[in-house]
């Protein structure tokens, strides 16, 4: 009987490694982040209840990345009560992720830094610009949906706390998707829940349920029907969108590390893409007019 025990446990430890070693990379769509931030003043506090959200690429410098969208209700106290503000689908940064599974942010004011890195090991220093001054103190596992993610401990290099905060694989830190570290007497920025594909796959210990902030409207319908058929294939494709607001428009073509691959001008309903070079393997599009406006998505060659 000791033995059989013994084999069970072991064989859970076995399950529970095997999991954590699959890497889970970043969202590239269909995901959010539900936050809250509290700020105070003299005589003044702001309590925000916000989310980002990816919706949509776009590129610079022939290397793409995924449009961040912010929708925000601030509760201002100053000094009365109830002021409340928002603001609906702000753009606010871009991010992608390298082939080294480190995940980039890239600011409207043309700056890109790094913002995670999942390569880390115990006692590593964070290198990344946003989380300065810390190290990896252990590697954990965290139960996220039906699979377990590593789960990356932070300690600061400057205070001895009891306090830990974390980042978690593929999602972020607890304190945000984009969000410095504080002690915990200044925790006053929090990861609530995460999101992806409308399935909640975390929520901390204080939201009872991941409801949106102002239910975030739907943004989609404004964009055109975009169809690429067959998806996958082997020799060509059709690109039909549907809609004169992308005619006289530009589809670019991006393999997997961003590296734009071709270029055509879209000057009517349907576009043949001829395979020509380009390997088996996951590929991107992006199709843009003069507006500015944007839609994108991924095919597969095999």
């Amino acid at each position: 009987m000791k033995k059989l025990i013994f084999f069970l446990i072991l064989c859970s430890s076995f399950s529970v490694n095997a999991q954590t070693n699959v890497y889970h990379p970043f969202p590239d769509s269909n995901a959010v982040w539900r936050e809250s931030n509290i700020t105070s003043g003299y005589m003044w506090t702001k309590y925000h209840e916000y989310q980002y959200y990816i919706n949509g690429d776009t590129s610079f410098n022939s290397v793409v990345y995924h449009k961040v969208y912010k929708t925000d209700s601030i509760n201002l106290w100053e000094p009365l009560p109830n002021n409340i503000q928002y603001y609906l689908n702000v753009l606010q940064f871009f991010i992608r992720e390298d082939t080294n599974k480190r995940i980039w942010s890239y600011n409207p004011a043309g700056l890109d830094y790094l913002l995670y890195d999942f390569n880390m090991n115990v006692g590593d220093t964070l290198k990344t610009d946003l989380h300065y001054g810390h190290i990896i103190s252990g590697i954990d596992s965290i139960l996220i949906g039906s699979t377990y993610r590593k789960k990356f401990l932070i300690k600061s290099i400057w205070a001895d706390t009891n306090y830990r905060p974390f980042i978690i694989e593929g999602i972020g830190t607890n304190h945000g998707l984009d969000s410095y570290f504080f002690a915990k007497t200044l925790h006053i920025q929090s990861l609530r829940c995460f999101t992806q594909n409308g399935i909640v796959l975390y929520t901390d210990s204080v939201l009872s349920n991941c409801k949106m902030v102002c239910n975030k409207p739907d943004i989609e319908m404004k964009k055109p029907k975009v169809q690429l058929y067959p998806n996958p294939f082997q020799y060509s494709s059709t690109f039909e969108v549907e809609g004169a607001s992308f005619r006289n428009s530009v589809l670019k073509i991006y393999n997997i590390l961003g590296t734009e691959l071709k270029q055509y001008l879209i000057t009517d309903s349907k576009t043949t893409i001829e395979r020509n070079a380009m390997s088996n393997g996951i590929y991107y599009y992006l199709l843009f007019n003069k507006k500015g406006e944007s839609v994108s998505g991924k095919f597969i060659i095999n």
